[in-house]
């Protein structure tokens, strides 16, 4: 539950931060939150393949980390920090959810039965 709060809040807070404190437009956010999309996409191919040759605690750890890491460099910030300013934290976030996101999620869902996987991944 937390790290939704984290991975959901994080997202929300600076999409408000950009509208109501920079006055961007949905457009200008949408050019600034691109870069926690575009690398993520890029990266997902690659996690099953990951997957196979690392234990997936262990990508997720460095997943966490990753993602504990772009929250840290964001930890500097005030209200004279604009959408460039995020760039940097934003892609190691990117490259970090997935890294955790994914294992974490087929970790869970090992011993889960196929009769069972509809309600269980409704509940994970």
């Amino acid at each position: 539950m937390f790290s939704a709060v984290a991975l959901y809040g994080g997202v929300y807070a600076l999409s408000l931060y950009l509208g109501q404190v920079q006055g961007y437009s949905a457009q200008g956010i949408g050019q600034v939150m691109m870069w926690l999309g575009i690398p993520q996409l890029a990266i997902m191919p690659f996690i099953p393949y990951l997957m196979k040759r690392v234990d997936g605690r262990l990508l997720a750890i460095f997943g966490l980390f990753l993602f504990a890491l772009s929250n840290y460099l964001n930890t500097h910030l005030n209200a004279d920090f604009s959408g460039e300013h995020f760039r940097f934290s934003l892609i190691i976030r990117a490259i970090g959810q997935p890294l955790f996101i994914i294992p974490l999620s087929s970790i869970g869902m090992a011993s889960i039965t196929p009769m069972e996987a509809g309600n269980a991944s409704s509940i994970y």
